[in-house]
């Protein structure tokens, strides 16, 4: 089962109204250390502003001391109104494909009628894949390519049962230019030493990238 946005978001989110003034949502942002703040009217999305956005402003005013600005101007007419959302049952990829393709860092969480739900962040998507890949979890690393076609990981994954590994993450991708015709595969395993899988995923023929220093007994 995938991993869902609402695994993961932030449900009690800090927000502002479009009549904020910029002050007062810079006030908000630095004292709930936040780096996003969903403006809305009654729980309705209306935009976000960004620390970014508030710095923006903020350094031009703060140089000329005019500090009665910051107070006069409202958050409604610097805050991003064209909002990239996500729904709570989006998967975690689809959030991170759009962070990735946008270059944002935030995606509120809207359901019918543009209604806010939650919000998620960059470091939400971040901490999500970290404990997905294992990498809190003490073992090893294998990386190999192997053939685009069907069965091939499973003689892999066959292999390392019969060792009686346990398996923490798998990762694929595409092999690149000079693989064309493979996949490139990243295995987390629950042991110190796979020396001997190494060996054994050599004698199928596969190539491994990583540990690069293995592949001989010792």
């Amino acid at each position: 089962m995938p991993v869902l946005v609402e695994d993961i978001m932030t449900r009690k989110v800090i927000t502002a109204t479009p009549e904020h003034s910029v002050m007062d949502t810079l006030k908000i942002a630095r004292q709930n250390r936040i780096r996003h703040v969903p403006i809305v009217e009654g729980n309705v999305l209306k935009g976000v502003v960004s620390d970014r956005d508030l710095r923006d402003v903020s350094p031009s005013v703060l140089a000329s001391m005019d500090l009665e600005l910051l107070e006069k101007t409202k958050v409604k007419d610097i805050m991003v109104t064209n909002v990239i959302t996500v729904h709570p049952l989006d998967t975690v990829e689809d959030a991170a494909r759009l962070l990735y393709e946008n270059k944002i860092g935030c995606l509120p969480v809207v359901v019918g009628g543009n209604r806010l739900v939650g919000i998620v962040t960059d470091g939400d998507i971040l901490f999500c894949f970290v404990e997905m890949m294992g990498v809190l979890e003490r073992g090893s690393v294998i990386r190999l390519n192997i053939p685009d076609k069907p069965g091939s990981l499973m003689k892999v994954l066959e292999l390392i049962a019969k060792h009686k590994i346990s398996i923490i993450s798998i990762f694929m991708l595409p092999a690149g230019e000079k693989g064309k015709g493979k996949r490139e595969v990243t295995l987390r395993l629950q042991t110190i030493d796979p020396s001997d899988i190494v060996d054994d995923i050599k004698k199928l023929g596969y190539e491994i990238i990583w540990p690069e220093f293995w592949g001989e007994k010792r």
